[in-house]
């Protein structure tokens, strides 16, 4: 079975590098999205200590918190890896990421469930996705958001300007009845944007681009890394391949945590405290991890990772 490990990346190099080195076997390759507002990027860095997959840096585009760029980045990293070589999964993560069960165990769930899901003829998705979120949610994409780049800002009166022009805007747009989906003619569906598609599932992605940038990859949408590829996945004949999770165990194998998130969208970065239940989850990949903030359970994590690796 081959792997491309779709990565995006913002910094924190070398806490990327032991993330790669727990998949660098020979039946994985590495696709990097580098964020576009940073320097230094690490060529000839990761090649030096990975061996065994190899390595593609792709396009680079401006990512911030709220804006397409993840999506864009999505996009740009399956159309390289697909035109790439010949895979039968993609897997979307990031620098801050971190393997939590060996790779040889994660392998065999995947072929153990290759086919095991209620269309029996493509290969299992794991994405997340549900039809069922309020106005706002929806107002993410069917109305026209300003200002999302500065949101976050660092000056608090221009940061709250902002927000409170966008607020003040969505009540004007529910008032006058504007959906920018209005021609979509797809039931929109929200969901994680970290996901492990199929071939089969990439091809359909590539094929839909074009839809994909008309209604979500626009200025105007906030988050639309958590509405496009998953209407694109809920709306499809793939639809019936999707991976339903035992108890414990999420929709697109990773372990996150929002309810303890900063309450702004990011979810909660594990820390040692957290070092039992991330060993006895039921997924294969934790988000996120912070070096500056716990390198200990970082490091705790991949000896576990190694440890577990050694036994099989």
């Amino acid at each position: 079975m081959k792997n491309a490990f779709l990565l995006i990346v913002h910094t924190n190099y070398d806490q990327l590098l032991q993330m790669m080195k727990c998949l660098d076997y020979a039946d994985n390759d590495f696709y990097i999205h580098v964020n576009s507002l940073v320097d230094n990027i690490p060529y000839g860095f990761l090649e030096s200590e990975i061996s065994a997959a190899k390595i593609k840096y792709v396009k680079r585009h401006e990512i911030y918190w709220g804006g397409c760029g993840i999506l864009e980045a999505s996009i740009e990293l399956l159309k390289s890896a697909y035109s790439g070589g010949k895979y039968d999964y993609f897997h979307l993560l990031t620098g801050e990421d971190l393997p939590i069960k060996p790779y040889a165990e994660f392998r065999a769930f995947l072929e153990e469930n290759l086919y095991l899901n209620e269309s029996t003829i493509y290969k299992t998705n794991y994405i997340g996705g549900s039809i069922e979120f309020d106005k706002k949610i929806w107002a993410r994409v069917a109305h026209y958001n300003v200002g999302v780049k500065h949101w976050r800002d660092k000056n608090p009166l221009y940061r709250e300007f902002w927000k409170k022009t966008n607020r003040l805007l969505y009540y004007f747009q529910r008032g006058i009845g504007i959906n920018r989906l209005r021609t979509q003619k797809m039931q929109l569906t929200f969901g994680s944007p970290w996901w492990s598609i199929s071939d089969e599932f990439a091809n359909y992605v590539i094929d839909h681009e074009n839809l994909l940038r008309r209604y979500y990859t626009k200025k105007w949408t906030f988050g639309a890394d958590e509405f496009g590829i998953q209407t694109l996945f809920h709306n499809s004949k793939l639809c019936t391949s999707v991976y339903r999770p035992p108890e414990g165990r999420s929709a697109n194998l990773r372990e996150i945590d929002f309810e303890r998130g900063n309450g702004l969208g990011s979810p909660y970065t594990w820390q040692m405290e957290d070092y039992e239940t991330l060993t006895h989850s039921k997924n294969y990949f934790a988000r996120k991890f912070s070096k500056s903030l716990d390198e200990d359970v970082i490091v705790r994590i991949l000896d576990y990772v190694k440890m577990r690796s050694e036994e099989l």
